[in-house]
């Protein structure tokens, strides 16, 4: 059942999902979780200097998202003495001193590159007020000259993908925008993806090489892999381009290109009892000129079962990827085939969904929101539901032992002796942090621009669809 609206295209206001004593339990432990992440609870000591304290997956610059979110929506708690909005600076401002003091790569989500993009995001956003930059001072003018001359530099060797790749410094980039340099940013970077691109048949796609991969992966991939999560992978790109139609960036390039990399997506789709899904990676033809050598036996899959349903692999997050493509250059077509990979995935189980945790990359807050973004772009009731279901399991499954760090909140993994366990962590994508963002995301009036930079939602600069 859909939600009508005068343009189906167009997404439903934001409205809270959670309420009654369901939304107020979250709204409890979302607080909660912000009073746990000051510095001297949410770090070790010997860790407080360290890179990755600072960096936006693990780090206080994911952490600045949160305070940053909860001043948008008007919560007053703040923490100690700090005002949410205040928290949220002085993450950001902690997360630069660590970045100027200690090397980081250009990386989006381990790197300076996504400090940047928090600090860009506060200064822009409703909540910064008088806390932002002064007039005419730019932060990260320096930022995007120093992206610019890596990404200007033929040929790339370096990964393409949104974590640690050109899809993030593209995320970056557009969230830069209209600021002059941005746009010279973003054309560089288109630059390099297509240079990069292995286009054969009227398809383009993007091989991972294998002196890319980590040692277990390349042992099992010795030439390369296609990857098919956003995280890693293709589907990225096709955010990332979606993008570059939404701000009207190069798009006589860019609607071939992207003709053409979701022609390539969308045949990587295996057979899945209701439906098709996707795998998380498939390997190169060994007989087509992208391969570069024989051996067509290498060729088969790795994996037969579809990916996990998550943000990093799986069909919610390309169902996203393929809705924006559809928004962003009128193709219904793309839109039907979002949905119905959205709707498809309800099918299965929380077994069969692969989700043991509470966080946002593959555990079950992600996964909620995502189905919680689905229904706000798509009006399908069926994926509220989705979204709600998997809320309730997050605060359901979180640790109630005596000593659970951040609310109980946890992600899955492995003890010193090798046994499953439940990890607490603080950081964005594999931690608390993100997991609160999830939740109160469902239960606020405000859009959860944040998301972004999962490229989950539109740039700040897009146009209204034509």
């Amino acid at each position: 059942m859909l939600e009508c609206r005068a343009d189906m295209s167009l997404p439903l206001a934001w409205r809270p999902l959670l309420g009654g004593a369901l939304g107020a339990q979250a709204a409890a432990l979302v607080k909660e979780v912000a009073r746990a992440l000051t510095p001297e609870r949410a770090f070790p000591r010997a860790a407080l200097s360290y890179p990755a304290s600072a960096n936006l997956n693990r780090g206080r610059a994911g952490i600045a998202l949160l305070y940053a979110y909860l001043a948008e929506l008007g919560w007053n708690d703040g923490v100690g003495q700090l005002s949410y909005e205040e928290a949220a600076f002085a993450c950001v401002e902690y997360a630069m001193d660590i970045a100027s003091d200690h090397p980081m790569t250009e990386s989006l989500y381990a790197g300076f590159v996504g400090i940047a993009w928090v600090a860009e995001y506060l200064v822009s956003a409703d909540s910064a007020g008088a806390e932002g930059t002064e007039e005419g001072e730019d932060g990260n003018a320096d930022i995007d000259q120093a992206i610019l001359g890596l990404v200007s530099r033929s040929p790339w060797r370096r990964k393409y993908e949104l974590m640690d790749g050109l899809v993030g410094l593209g995320v970056y980039a557009l969230e830069r925008l209209p600021g002059t340099g941005a746009r010279a940013l973003l054309l560089a970077i288109l630059d390099r993806l297509e240079e990069v691109a292995c286009t054969e048949g009227g398809e383009t796609s993007w091989l991972t090489r294998a002196e890319l991969l980590p040692g277990p992966l390349r042992e099992r991939a010795p030439h390369g892999l296609y990857n098919l999560g956003m995280a890693h992978g293709v589907p990225a790109v096709v955010a990332l381009l979606a993008n570059y139609l939404f701000c009207g960036i190069a798009e006589a390039r860019v609607r071939p290109l992207l003709e053409r990399t979701i022609a390539w997506l969308l045949r990587q789709r295996i057979p899945l009892g209701v439906g098709r899904a996707f795998p998380c990676i498939a390997l190169p033809d060994r007989g087509t000129a992208s391969a570069r050598a024989a051996d067509r036996e290498r060729a088969r899959p790795m994996a037969t079962e579809p990916a996990r349903l998550a943000w990093c692999y799986g069909e919610p997050a390309i169902a996203v990827a393929l809705w924006l493509a559809g928004v962003a250059a009128d193709n219904a077509a793309w839109r039907d085939i979002a949905r119905s990979l959205a709707l498809d995935s309800l099918a299965r189980s929380p077994e069969q969904a692969g989700v043991t945790d509470t966080m946002f990359c593959h555990g079950s807050a992600g996964l909620a929101h995502i189905y919680n973004r689905l229904y706000h772009l798509t009006g399908e009731v069926a994926l509220r539901d989705a979204a709600v279901s998997w809320f309730e399991w997050t605060l359901s499954a979180r640790s109630t032992e005596p000593d659970a760090a951040f609310a109980g909140f946890f992600a899955s993994g492995l003890a010193d002796d090798g046994a499953p366990t439940k990890l607490s962590s603080p950081g964005f994508l594999e931690g608390a942090a993100g997991t609160a963002l999830a939740l109160a995301a469902a239960c606020g009036h405000r859009e959860p621009r944040w998301d972004r930079v999962l490229l989950l939602s539109p740039a700040a600069q897009a146009r209204a669809p034509r």
